[in-house]
């Protein structure tokens, strides 16, 4: 069945989009994505890929609710997609990325995990198989002062390592600061959480489907994107195609 998505481009129709991380942000990220026809079409087919269960501190800024409580995150939302657009194909997978040995079968994998580790070893993987797909990378700042984004695949620029500087007086140096301030976490028995508000997890996925329908329009460029909240304390960034670091360990090693 055919839906109108009322756009004035091609939608994800046939494209295998695959979202690693079913959070606050690959949860939010997972609905648009249906609704901009992911997952229809011959070939077209939504992944996403979680090892969680949804538990009491994910409801207040996770697509899903009490019904989905102490369930794989994966699952509850396939689930909850197909309830609502049932001629969709959308598999959930309840385990490692790492592990799930078709990963790289997708014409588009988005890392919503906000997890540098992850990221970066995503980001590894792309560049040691030479992979022709692209990766979009999509965060929250802070305590969600702002989110970014960084879209990467083969035509060159950047990767996600070049983000940061190899700096022997700071373990983590980044290229473009943006925070004026450092975040803070809150502790919970034997949890620690960064607070931030429903709205920042809206925040990063309408950015990352931004970035998505700029891509079905030809160009996905600027590659690297910022957007703050109003008011937050953070440096102006400039959105750009980021070049690809000198002696970047990952895609420029010496």
């Amino acid at each position: 069945m055919r839906i109108p998505r009322n756009l004035s481009y091609e939608d994800l129709q046939d494209k295998r989009v695959t979202v690693v991380g079913c959070g606050a942000i690959g949860s939010f990220v997972a609905q648009a994505l249906v609704r901009l026809g992911a997952g229809t079409g011959e070939r077209g087919i939504l992944k996403i890929i979680d090892s969680d269960k949804l538990g009491p501190e994910n409801l207040g800024r996770h697509a899903l609710g009490f019904p989905s409580l102490f369930r794989y995150k994966t699952e509850a939302l396939q689930e909850e997609l197909l309830r609502l657009f049932p001629h969709s194909k959308v598999i959930g997978i309840a385990s490692s990325a790492f592990e799930y040995k078709q990963l790289f079968d997708a014409d588009l994998i988005i890392d919503a995990t906000g997890e540098e580790a992850v990221s970066e070893l995503l980001n590894g993987l792309r560049l040691n198989r030479d992979a022709k797909i692209p990766v979009l990378h999509v965060w929250i700042r802070g305590n969600g002062e702002a989110v970014q984004a960084l879209w990467t695949d083969a035509t060159g620029g950047g990767c996600y390592r070049c983000l940061t500087i190899p700096d022997s007086n700071h373990h983590r140096k980044e290229r473009f600061e943006l925070l004026k301030t450092a975040s803070f976490q809150y502790t919970d028995g034997c949890r620690a959480f960064t607070p931030y508000a429903v709205s920042a997890p809206l925040h990063a996925s309408a950015l990352a489907i931004d970035m998505i329908c700029s891509w079905l329009q030809g160009s996905p460029s600027p590659k690297f994107r910022t957007r703050s909240v109003e008011g937050a304390d953070v440096y102006k960034l400039r959105n750009h195609d980021p070049s690809k670091l000198k002696s970047c360990p990952a895609c420029d090693p010496t």
